[in-house]
């Protein structure tokens, strides 16, 4: 579909769930906020859910007379008005102070939902506060991959699986971009292919383009093309790049901002642009910007992000110049600073673009190199970048040769898999080791980025091996101390209390986990403390408190939330733990849908707890081969980087799905586990999968004789019930639901409930009434075990039953 053709304001895909959960949301909250940018179908969604509610009183205001409307319209008790658009329907700021006004003053139980696609208005932050007023975004207004193919499928274009995930991964699901994408797609023998996406891109950015670009002033087109390449907007960024006055930079932000879907607030006096708009004025350059004004922009950006000590921005604009050697030098500003793995994988561009003729001359960038293979999994080319970095110790002497220690000291530290006390005292034994240790530069480096010592991005597993860091008596855990700085100790009594912890010995663990908490609050170590309320929530889960644990210390950290996004990402997958002991579906399906990570492209290395995480909801969803799939990757991941802990989990879940599927090969996985398991006699990592790793392992004993006796297998078995006996409902193995338990009658109506018709639809394509639907549907609810429609259709799908 070309812009210029006709449009509908906005597109809608059907989302039941919305519907239903706005029904709810009435009852309790007298203002709905849709905030989201233009082409998430609010107004369709508004519109619809007006007629599907005739029960209801419903007022829709209508653009044109919507402040007449609002001026003789009587208050009556349980009315509903709903604002499709609150700037164009209410575009006048007397007018919208008239509707605050009458929300603030509403006695009657009158409810207000109002869509708009510029940033909240101040004056409802009030009505957050007092929890009058709830906002739905984009993760509502979202589709789901389900809800796009019947979509799709009603206008008669049938998507497989596969093309489904491509275009949520593309398009994220947006209504503008499904609706522009149904021209190409119809007219595509290939399916969806790189073709029918690129068509489909240059309909969303015609339209774009034609609609939101063109009707701004001119000069602020030109501002914005100049802008394109920044991440993040301020108002002294943009006087400064684009030759403004102050009083002129904050008068153009506010006529984006009025504009609404161009600009997203980040913060106080930041804005990024939003997701389409970005790319659209990306598009623009190559044809408003020759290559000397583009140069020029790129020299200005970078110097003034150099002024800022923004090393990272000002690195972007050096490897857009393709000044390798400007580049060289801002990379080894960055290396000087704290790293983590999130550094790395935010450097990656940069350092693969650098030619190798510089890597000699940067042994960090070597450094670099080999971390960021190592984070892509590619463990081979990793260590043959390390190889090259001691090679280069050789030849060398004085400074030059302590630099290199550093890098191959960062190295060890910064890159994901275990470590072992060995290695470390290789690189402590380097030239120049003690001066790298007594560098308080690099102290903090060792600690992990996410959220434990065994479960973050380094394995400590084999520190409790014979010739382990906290076995022997000697100096290395002097070394340690000087390695981490003041925060040693908070250090070694957290990695007990989790030794302990996995040792099922829980009162000792927790006695530790109070001595850490409390040194770790005298150190103002934030950080530390929330590992230490992380581990006692572990604690309160294995006590029976998982509501507790809940309650008071998740929520807690929730509240909390950092700005770093690997320690979120892993806290997100820390709870789904919990959820999947109480079998909260609800919340489980909630995170695989918006914050689960893409397991359909490359492997990520510090994703990998949010990956196990992932497979035991496969698992728990009884999609055996999504979870095989995983599972291999993470297998591969921790052989090659030594990770015992990591390696127990997945070979123990590999043994678990073998046995559902009675292969045989699950003895000699689960056997595998529990030989890793036996060197550093970890208990908790079995006990913790309660009843799934109970059967297997109780059914492999009974076939043993030599294990009937033997205290470890013993040990594990006992925590393994314990665990069982608290949550029985943990990872089970449902009852198969096959399709000859319906009638012929029931499996027609099953067949077009999950085609998403509606009782009319099914009534009128079987010829017979609907309360003959009806009656058959009651039916098809009690023996799915589903409340209502939708629960009905998910379990179809779970069950396979179509």
């Amino acid at each position: 579909m070309a812009a210029g053709t006709t449009y509908k304001k906005e597109v809608h895909i059907d989302n039941r769930e919305l519907d239903e959960r706005l029904c709810n949301d009435l009852m309790r909250y007298d203002l709905i906020l849709l905030q989201a940018p233009i082409g998430w179908g609010k107004h369709t969604f508004l519109m619809g859910f007006a007629e599907h509610h005739p029960e209801v009183s419903i007022q829709m205001l209508e653009e044109g007379y919507a402040a007449e409307q609002l001026q003789s319209l009587p208050e009556e008790d349980g009315q509903i008005f709903i604002i499709t658009d609150l700037n164009e329907i209410l575009p006048e700021e007397s007018d919208r102070e008239h509707l605050w006004k009458r929300i603030g003053k509403s006695s009657h139980g009158e409810k207000y939902v109002i869509a708009s696609s510029a940033p909240i208005a101040e004056e409802l932050l009030p009505f957050r506060v007092a929890g009058r007023l709830i906002t739905y975004g984009i993760r509502e207004m979202k589709p789901n991959r389900e809800e796009v193919r019947r979509y799709f499928g009603k206008k008669g274009i049938y998507l497989s699986e596969e093309d489904a995930f491509r275009i949520e991964k593309d398009f994220r699901n947006m209504p503008l971009c499904l609706y522009m994408l149904e021209n190409p797609l119809s007219s595509s023998k290939k399916g969806y292919c790189r073709v029918v996406k690129e068509q489909c891109l240059e309909d969303v950015y015609s339209w774009i383009d034609l609609y939101f670009f063109r009707t701004l002033l001119v000069e602020d087109q030109n501002i914005l093309v100049r802008l394109s390449f920044f991440e993040e907007l301020t108002e002294e960024l943009i006087w400064s790049l684009a030759d403004l006055s102050v009083k002129e930079s904050k008068a153009f932000i506010q006529r984006l901002l009025k504009k609404g879907s161009i600009l997203i607030p980040t913060g106080v006096g930041r804005w990024e642009f939003s997701i389409l708009f970005g790319k659209f004025l990306k598009r623009c350059v190559q044809k408003y910007m020759d290559q000397e004004m583009l140069t020029d922009l790129y020299r200005r950006s970078m110097e003034y992000y150099e002024q800022k000590n923004d090393c990272f921005s000002a690195l972007r604009f050096a490897d857009l110049l393709n000044d390798w050697e400007h580049m060289v030098v801002l990379l080894g500003n960055i290396f000087r600073g704290k790293l983590s793995c999130e550094v790395f994988l935010k450097l990656e561009d940069a350092c693969l673009r650098i030619p190798e003729l510089y890597l000699k001359s940067c042994p960090e960038l070597l450094m670099a190199r080999s971390v960021q293979e190592a984070i892509r999994g590619n463990a081979e080319e990793s260590r043959l970048y390390e190889q090259q970095l001691y090679r280069m110790l050789e030849q060398t002497s004085g400074k030059e040769q302590i630099r290199i220690s550093q890098a191959l000291f960062c190295l060890e530290q910064v890159r994901p898999g275990g470590v072992t006390a060995e290695k470390l005292r290789q690189v402590m034994s380097l030239p120049g080791g003690m001066e790298i240790l007594g560098r308080g530069e690099y102290q903090g480096n060792f600690l992990p980025e996410q959220i434990s010592i065994l479960h973050g991005n380094k394995d400590f597993c084999r520190f409790l091996e014979k010739g382990g860091a906290f076995s022997e008596k000697d100096v290395f855990p002097q070394n340690m101390g000087s390695v981490v700085g003041p925060g040693y100790y908070v250090l070694e009594r957290f990695f007990r209390a989790e030794v302990c912890y996995e040792y099922n010995r829980l009162e000792e663990a927790g006695n530790l986990l109070s001595e850490a908490f409390y040194e770790a609050r005298k150190q103002q170590n934030s950080r530390f403390q929330k590992l230490c309320s992380l581990k006692m929530a572990d604690l309160m889960i294995a006590r029976n408190q998982a509501q507790g644990a809940d309650a008071f210390v998740l929520y807690r950290l929730e509240e909390e939330a950092e700005e770093d996004e690997f320690w979120n990402t892993s806290f997100d997958a820390h709870r789904i733990q919990y959820h999947l002991l109480k079998n909260n579906k609800e919340q489980i399906l909630t995170w695989m849908k918006n914050k689960a990570p893409d397991d359909s492209g490359r492997f990520q290395s510090p994703m990998y707890y949010s990956y196990l995480m992932k497979t035991k909801i496969y698992i728990w969803q009884e999609s055996y081969m999504a979870a095989r799939l995983l599972l291999r990757s993470l297998l591969e991941f921790a052989v090659n980087y030594q990770m015992y802990y990591l390696e127990i989990q997945v070979r123990m879940l590999e043994a678990i799905i073998d046995y559902r599927e009675e292969q045989s090969c699950w003895q000699e996985k689960l056997t595998e586990a529990l030989e890793l398991g036996r060197k550093t006699r970890f208990i908790r990592v079995f006990a913790d999968e309660g009843e799934a790793v109970y059967e297997p392992l109780s059914a492999l004993t009974e076939r043993r004789d030599e294990w009937k006796k033997d205290p470890y297998i013993r040990e594990v078995m006992s925590a393994c019930r314990a665990q069982m006996l608290i949550y029985p409902g943990y990872l089970r193995q449902r009852e198969t639901m096959r399709l000859d338990q319906f009638t012929s009658y029931e499996k027609d109506v099953l067949h077009l409930l999950a085609l998403g018709e509606k009782n009319a639809e099914i009534a009128a394509q079987l010829c017979v009434s609907e309360n003959t639907v009806k009656y058959h549907l009651k039916n098809i609810y009690q023996k799915l075990g589903a409340k209502n429609r939708s629960q009905a259709v998910n379990m179809i799908k779970e069950y396979r039953l179509l």
